[in-house]
């Protein structure tokens, strides 16, 4: 029984925090659409929005890591944050979508593996 309350106290504990990540993937994914939609429309104000709530997101995603117990995870993904950063803003000034396109197959990818451990927690119950 003992065992059961740990088990439930931990999936109380990472579950909503792993929905809210996926969430944030899907969000910034989302964002790199409608800003590479936007770069095609030549509505530079709307991609810039986009790219800038994307960039708000991502930059919370960095200052939720936890470089003491994420180790090599964290910093995996903190690289990847600033590489994305830094394509979303070349891509913003140079309007180039092939950089989005790039950012958001890394998220999609990222988001993907975040859903696999997701359900596998789900399924040792």
């Amino acid at each position: 029984m003992q065992l059961q309350k740990i088990y439930e106290e931990v999936e109380r504990n990472t579950t909503p925090k792993l929905s809210l990540v996926i969430m944030c993937y899907e969000k910034i994914i989302e964002l790199l659409d409608k800003a590479a939609e936007c770069m095609q429309k030549k509505e530079y104000d709307k991609k810039s929005e986009a790219l800038s709530r994307a960039i708000d997101i991502i930059t919370e995603l960095m200052g939720a890591l936890d470089f003491k117990r994420g180790k090599q995870i964290a910093y995996g993904l903190n690289s990847i944050y600033l590489y994305s950063l830094n394509s979303i803003m070349e891509a913003d000034s140079d309007n180039r979508a092939d950089l989005l396109e790039h950012v958001k197959k890394l998220f999609g990818e990222i988001k993907e593996a975040w859903v696999q451990i997701s359900k596998k927690g789900v399924k040792s119950v």
